[in-house]
């Protein structure tokens, strides 16, 4: 599970070098800016050969408090992108190929939505006629 480090409350990722506390099963960087483990390199790639420690840090679920850290940080820059969008300043590029690919779609389902008599088979065989890629 990803953690955020008992010493420095950053989120220990998946390829760091960490250790887990056996009591509160919580993890914290070997070689952490506010709290060294004490635990050297050499002793903890020793650890690591012998089968007491674990490399990396476990992938998982998010501790709620981290998750709700990380909603609150994309909520904030999502709204930045809205406002950059509102202002034309960020612009969404599309290729070529996929703007002509989705002109046609929507071509077709307009025929298909302005018929009388609407066969899905007719749809479905026009959109099989062209390639995507």
């Amino acid at each position: 599970m990803l953690s955020c480090c008992i010493a420095c409350n950053i989120i220990v990722g998946p390829s760091q070098q960490a250790v887990q506390c056996d009591g509160c099963l919580r993890w914290q960087h070997r070689k952490c800016k506010k709290g060294d483990s004490g635990i050297t390199r050499a002793e903890y790639i020793a650890a690591v050969k012998n089968g007491q420690i674990t490399w990396n840090a476990k992938k998982g679920n998010l501790e709620f408090y981290v998750l709700v850290r990380l909603l609150k940080e994309e909520a904030i820059t999502s709204h930045h992108e809205i406002k950059l969008v509102c202002a034309n300043k960020l612009e969404k590029t599309q290729r070529k190929s996929t703007r002509t690919m989705q002109a046609t779609l929507f071509n077709l389902w307009d025929k298909y939505s302005a018929a009388t008599h609407k066969d899905p088979m007719e749809l479905l065989d026009a959109c099989s006629k062209f390639s995507a890629f």
